[in-house]
């Protein structure tokens, strides 16, 4: 999920806090390391489709990678994001009464995910 955007990157206009990526590409991610394992196949100045959830709606955009300063090989889009997500099925997410702070269900388009508040990671 999408924590924050960060000023002057490539994610400004385009995305906004809560916001939850889904797909880069076309290919599925549900956890931080497979969303950086997507990442980390691309360069600055690569055109990137990003999947993504913003309330009831799944969006599409493309958003051009711009270079990390503090290491102008890796590829920079400006978000904080706060993780991860786990595929679930949807007698799991029934049997979730009561929801702690820390864990819920989220249905994204049939998909059951559980989001659990586990870390922050930047890509910056």
């Amino acid at each position: 999920m999408v924590v924050s955007v960060l000023p002057d990157t490539p994610a400004v206009g385009v995305f906004q806090e809560q916001d939850v990526i889904i797909e880069i590409d076309g290919t599925a991610t549900d956890t931080r390391p497979a969303l950086f394992e997507l990442m980390n196949g691309h360069a600055p100045g690569d055109t990137i489709e990003i999947t993504y959830i913003r309330g009831d709606d799944t969006m599409t955009d493309s958003v051009t990678l711009t270079a990390n300063p503090s290491d102008g090989t890796r590829p920079l889009i400006g978000l904080t994001l706060l993780t991860a997500f786990t595929t679930i099925s949807l007698e799991e997410a029934n049997d979730i009464v009561e929801p702690s702070r820390a864990t819920r269900p989220l249905d994204v388009g049939g998909q059951i995910y559980l989001y659990r508040r586990v870390d922050r990671a930047q890509w910056a």
